[in-house]
Parts: C-alpha cells; sequence; structure tokens
C-alpha cells in the first residue's frame, strides 16, 4: 500500500491549491458536478444578499459586517482544520490573519483576559490532519468599520502563500451560515491503482496507471478463485462504481458516526444525509507545466 505513488496524489492537491491546475482537468468529458453551485452553499435569495451590512439595527447601533470566505489549502502541510494548541492548523491561520479587522470593544476584551488578537471564524465542515479543502467555505464578522474584502483576502493569502489560497471574499447579510446555509459538500478520494510490486504500471506523465485493463482483469476472475480464498491484486473501479451508484437518490443514516454528540442529536434527521452523486470512476491526473 506505501509504494504506491501517494506523492503523485499530494503534487496533484497541492498544484490545484496554487491554481497550476483545476479539478474539472481531472475528469475530462467525466463530471461529478451536480446541480448546484460550486461551493456547495445554499443561495440567499436577492433580498438577503443585497441586504446592507452597513445598516444601523433598531438600538442605533451599527449593525455588523458578515464576510463570505471561500478558501483553498493543502492538507499535507496542516495539522487539520480545528485549532490545536503547538499545533499549525488552517484555524489558526485564519483566524490570526482576521486578528487585525476585530473591532476595539473585543479586541480590549480579548487583551483584558490575556488572549490573543484573532478573529473568529465559523467553517462548514472541519477536515482532519492531510485532508486537503477545496472551495471550502467559512464566515468571519466584525464590527469594525470600512473593512473590505480585498484587505481579508490579501490577509489570509500573505499568511502561508503556496500551501493557502483564498479564492474569494465577499458580503452577506449577517443571516448566512456556512453550515445551516448549505445545501450539500463534497468529498473526492484519489486512490492510485498502481502497486509498488509492479514495476511498469506507471509512465514518464505521471499517470497513475498504463495501458492494463484493471476491471477487466479483476472482473474476468472466476468465482473459484474467489471461492477458494484467493487474494486479488486487481482492483475493480467497475464493481465499486455498481456499488455507490446504488446509494444515490437515497436519505441515508450516519448514526454510528455520531456517537461523540448529544443524545438529542445521535437519531433522526441530524444524523441523516441525502446522497445526491456517488461515483468511482478511472482517471489520469494531469501535470502541471509550471510550478511554485
Amino acid at each position: 500500500m506505501y509504494a504506491r505513488p501517494w506523492q503523485r496524489v499530494d503534487d496533484f492537491y497541492l498544484n490545484i491549491v496554487r491554481a497550476n491546475l483545476s479539478l474539472p482537468l481531472l475528469f475530462g468529458a467525466q463530471t461529478l458536478v451536480v446541480d448546484h453551485n460550486d461551493t456547495g452553499i445554499a443561495a440567499l435569495s436577492d433580498t438577503c444578499e443585497l441586504e446592507s451590512v452597513a445598516t444601523e439595527d433598531r438600538s442605533g447601533r451599527r449593525a455588523r459586517t458578515t464576510f463570505k470566505i471561500i478558501l483553498s489549502y493543502h492538507g499535507g502541510s496542516f495539522d487539520g482544520w480545528q485549532k490545536q494548541p503547538g499545533l499549525n492548523t488552517v484555524q489558526s491561520i485564519v483566524e490570526g490573519s482576521l486578528g487585525k479587522f476585530v473591532d476595539e470593544k473585543k479586541t480590549q476584551l480579548l487583551k483584558d483576559n490575556g488572549l490573543p488578537i484573532e478573529g473568529c471564524a465559523v467553517v462548514a465542515g472541519r477536515t482532519d490532519k492531510g485532508v486537503t479543502g477545496l472551495q471550502q467555505v467559512c464566515s468571519f464578522y466584525t464590527w469594525k468599520k470600512d473593512v473590505k474584502p480585498r484587505d481579508i483576502e490579501d490577509a489570509i493569502n500573505h499568511a502561508t502563500p503556496g500551501k493557502f489560497r483564498v479564492i474569494s471574499v465577499s458580503e452577506v447579510s449577517r443571516v448566512f451560515h456556512p453550515n445551516f446555509s448549505a445545501k450539500w459538500r463534497r468529498y473526492l478520494y484519489i486512490f492510485p491503482l498502481t502497486n509498488g510490486r509492479y514495476t511498469d504500471q506507471s509512465n514518464d506523465n505521471g499517470h497513475f496507471y498504463n495501458s492494463c485493463k484493471y476491471n477487466e482483469i479483476h472482473d474476468s476472475a472466476s468465482k473459484d478463485e474467489l471461492e477458494n480464498g484467493k487474494k486479488s491484486y486487481m482492483f475493480s473501479t467497475s464493481k465499486v462504481n455498481r456499488l455507490l451508484r446504488k446509494l444515490e437518490g437515497k436519505l441515508l443514516s450516519y448514526k454510528m458516526f455520531a456517537r461523540d454528540t448529544k443524545a438529542s442529536r445521535n437519531d433522526g434527521p441530524p444524523t441523516e444525509c441525502f446522497v445526491y452523486h456517488a461515483r468511482a470512476m478511472e482517471v489520469k491526473p494531469p501535470t502541471t507545466v509550471s510550478a511554485m
């Protein structure tokens, strides 16, 4: 397993983050896009989106400004999203960069409590160590005046260039929430078919497999071979795809993954997700012509 060309997978993700490559290139004529926008975030109504974030509330105080931040980061360069003491996490980078945009009242409160001057970023899904985030959505709000989206974008991008990239920052209504405004999320797994025991399963172009037709070989295995307990070294993408497609259009329970949640949230709707799209396919990850 470890002999497989995982570095090529990691390099592919890194090049997407750096904008040297784009994810659609991976699939060519095939596509994983469902009938929603690319970020997976629900589009708020025109009235909601155009609502002025600089209006005053009923008490006469200036309303807070909320920003939607879409970003990509290289998982191998961070210890996950969640901020943890002594670890290099995405959240710590983002919130540290947002510190300069915190309003005076909150800044003073943080100083009085001996805490670092940082912003608070709410994210749609936290990634584990080594997991790359592509077009992940988070939000940040402040009462500080004259904060511009470009200022936020520049501040975050300058923190870890080459490993982290803000795609866009925009002002949105204060009712926007990365989690509760989301319609769907996309998860992509790349598994190199090349096994280290074979020397001819990769080529100079960086493709993960050669003309050897894995599916045909694996699918043609006799029932006797499988019944005799012989281990197959060939991976059948077509079989996996047939299994995954049976999940499409179904509302599935993920209760088994909710063991650490409150009792009131470990059953029923809070643990159910609708599967829009589930596919497996063989692809040839493109290589970049330039690197940073």
